[in-house]
């Protein structure tokens, strides 16, 4: 795979080199172009430029993040088990997976074509989470509010990047370390 790692963002979570081998292998990534990269001004993105992706984390939302996950009644009973190498390792990999999951959103839209049923259940999937959690799933073809048509649409990218990232570590990463525990 062609995959390039700022020797920051490897300071900052020595195992990242791995987690993107095994992740890129997972979905099929091989010949993808995927670069990481710190930006200490910006925030965690990810951007296209022709046929490479450029996912860029902050290290301040890298450790925003962590504590949001210790403080979570769902993963923070796990994650303050976790000794401090092991966290890291699991942090990298949930913030480097839903990035992916980007990336395996445009994939999906642009060449698999899916057919509309297909896109349909994601959408209804998409809109139950929305309902399950009281947010009414208005967009602006309904409402002619631009406003929040992007803010549904940025909602469904996050939604699908996160889909992705909970496959890729529950049915990859911890298989393949063959940690019994999870």
């Amino acid at each position: 795979a062609d995959t390039h790692i700022d020797k920051r963002v490897a300071e900052i979570a020595p195992n990242i080199q791995d987690a993107l081998t095994a992740f890129v292998k997972d979905l099929g990534f091989e010949k993808e172009k995927i670069y990481v990269v710190l930006d200490t001004a910006g925030k965690e993105e990810i951007k296209f430029q022709g046929n490479s992706a450029i996912i860029s984390l902050n290290p301040e939302r890298i450790e925003a993040y962590k504590k949001a996950l210790i403080n979570d009644p769902k993963t923070g009973p796990f994650t303050r088990t976790l000794s401090e190498p092991q966290f890291k390792m699991y942090l990298t990999a949930k913030i480097l997976s839903h990035e992916l999951g980007h990336i395996v959103l445009r994939k999906f839209l642009k060449i698999s074509n899916p057919t509309e049923g297909q896109f349909r259940k994601l959408l209804d999937d998409f809109n139950s989470y929305l309902k399950d959690r009281n947010i009414d799933p208005v967009t602006f073809t309904s409402e002619r509010n631009i406003k929040a048509g992007a803010e549904y649409h940025k909602m469904f990218d996050e939604f699908f990047a996160e889909r992705v990232s909970k496959a890729l570590i529950n049915d990859s990463l911890l298989n393949k370390f063959g940690d019994k525990r999870f």
